[in-house]
């Protein structure tokens, strides 16, 4: 089962799978009896990282792993990041470490702290961590939305507004962010600007300088699986025209996007096909 996936700006595929999905994405009862879904299974739990690079695969096995839910993101040097959502329960309480870094050979070399509710996770061109923040995670962040941390967990920045995040884009010279209900931000420099967004519930965000390929829906509470370019033109986020992704015999490609960096959106086929698509071609 492939628990988490993500991509880099070499155009890396990593895919964080298990043979174990019960201890993976299940439930542990919490402290009043209830059923938690995030928490640090109780007992081994294999788990591997799948890379497709320079036209190949490898897979690494992992020491354990750490939380249920995962999230992926990797890091230069072949480091992998794990996080998981929300700070997972121990058994015995909630442990604010939900971050764990894994080096190339699969060996956990350290844990880091970055807030809880995460709902957007990516990692830039120099190795920057940023973060995504629902509203349950913005008191453990200092009221911030949007974070970048080192590798390291020191945090580097901060947008200061309390608001809910989703999708998150970040290269070496800007970065994006759906910011809900109805907003789009863009970071440059640590300054950022705020534009209201031409589609809904933007879950994926790709860009090449002022132009984006944003997934989402057209209306609120409609399919979130639409993908549309936009332009930023006179201090507004335009859209400009839908996309529709064929395969090679022009049909409709039935897919899932996995992950996005800088220009690229990374599909899923639902078979054994992983796909780009690139804006800036």
């Amino acid at each position: 089962m492939v628990l988490g996936a993500t991509a880099t700006a070499g155009g890396v595929i990593g895919l964080l799978t298990t043979m174990e999905p019960r201890c993976a994405r299940g439930f542990v009862q919490g402290p009043n009896g209830n059923s938690l879904p995030y928490y640090e299974p109780v007992r081994p739990c294999s788990s591997a990282l799948l890379r497709f690079e320079a036209g190949a695969w490898s897979r690494t096995g992992l020491d354990h792993l750490p939380v249920s839910y995962p999230m992926l993101a990797l890091l230069p040097g072949g480091e992998a990041l794990v996080v998981c959502p929300r700070r997972p329960w121990t058994g015995e309480g909630w442990n604010p470490h939900n971050a764990h870094v894994f080096a190339a050979d699969g060996a956990h070399v350290r844990t880091l702290i970055l807030g809880d509710n995460i709902v957007g996770l990516t990692v830039d061109d120099e190795g920057g961590i940023w973060t995504a923040h629902g509203e349950e995670g913005w008191k453990s962040v200092g009221g911030s939305g949007l974070v970048r941390w080192a590798a390291g967990g020191a945090r580097l920045w901060g947008s200061g507004i309390a608001c809910d995040e989703g999708a998150v884009n970040a290269t070496r010279s800007a970065a994006w962010s759906f910011s809900g209900p109805t907003e789009l931000t863009r970071v440059v420099a640590s300054e950022q600007e705020r534009y209201g967004s031409p589609l809904h519930d933007v879950h994926a965000i790709a860009f090449d300088g002022n132009r984006l390929l944003l997934a989402g829906a057209e209306h609120p509470g409609g399919r979130v699986d639409q993908l549309y370019r936009a332009l930023l033109a006179d201090g507004a986020v335009l859209r400009v025209d839908r996309v529709q992704v064929v395969d090679p015999a022009g049909r409709p490609l039935d897919s899932t996007i996995i992950a996005s960096h800088g220009s690229r959106l990374y599909l899923h086929d639902h078979r054994d096909g992983f796909h780009v698509l690139d804006i800036s071609m």
